[in-house]
């Protein structure tokens, strides 16, 4: 497949994982409403049953669940907000109520 993109700025997002295609339709939806999370994301990595991985430009990184994204990215938003987001690197939401966060690289 060749590109030619000619705006020099256009950043593109790489899609990893099998199958991510048939599943990227719902976060492409969430992504384009959160334009500063789509703006910042460097590349996702589809998991078949476990989730997505985002990987952001600042070397941070997200791990979500297949549905569910609106509140999830809602709670993502909010800790990236706040204080926490400069303590850590890896975000682990797949389970609905509760964050996982370490300082562990992506």
């Amino acid at each position: 497949l060749k590109m030619q993109i000619k705006d020099p700025d256009v950043e593109i997002i790489k899609l990893y994982g099998k199958n991510a295609n048939s599943y990227i339709g719902p976060i492409r939806e969430v992504l384009s409403a959160k334009k500063d999370l789509y703006i910042n994301t460097k590349s996702i990595f589809f998991y078949n049953n476990i989730g997505w991985q985002i990987n952001l430009r600042d070397n941070n990184c997200i791990l979500i669940p297949l549905k569910k994204l609106d509140k999830v990215f809602d709670i993502f938003q909010n800790i990236k907000n706040s204080s926490l987001y400069s303590k850590f690197n890896f975000f682990d939401l797949r389970i609905m109520g509760r964050v996982y966060m370490s300082k562990k690289e992506c």
